[in-house]
């Protein structure tokens, strides 16, 4: 028996799965040197420059663990630099140093490209409402 939630059945989702797997095979061509999630916490990074390591959970739609791991991979790299607060060891500020910033700077017009090829389809308030149903459902 096939069960339906809201007019998504088990049947529903498979489809979705070859458009995301393009996506990511058409990302990773046009941007080898950054992972989507990495892209996405440099460019919080960039436009929140001192924000605080928790507050790119959601950029990077990861857990804790992964993001602190995948920062420690970034700042070997040189990608960008981690702070802590002199009041709070247990905070810590991320930056991008100048070679995460030329590297993102580098990379916006590709995967401003890669992203409009996928969600090309979409209207503006269909985009925003794809982006919170896909953050939602990564929510722990």
């Amino acid at each position: 028996m096939l069960r339906s939630i809201h007019g998504v059945t088990k049947r529903s989702i498979p489809p979705a799965a070859p458009a995301f797997q393009q996506h990511t095979a058409r990302w990773q061509q046009a941007l080898p040197d950054l992972t989507k999630p990495q892209y996405a916490v440099m460019r919080s990074v960039a436009e929140h420059p001192g924000i605080e390591q928790v507050a790119l959970i959601e950029a990077a739609v990861s857990t804790k663990a992964t993001l602190a791991e995948m920062l420690s991979r970034m700042e070997a790299r040189g990608l960008v630099r981690r702070e802590h607060d002199p009041a709070d060891k247990r905070r810590r500020f991320v930056y991008l140093t100048d070679e995460g910033e030329a590297l993102l700077n580098r990379s916006i017009p590709q995967g401003n490209e890669v992203d409009d090829e996928f969600l090309g389809r979409l209207s503006d308030d269909e985009r925003e409402q794809f982006s919170r149903l896909v953050h939602k459902m990564m929510a722990p």
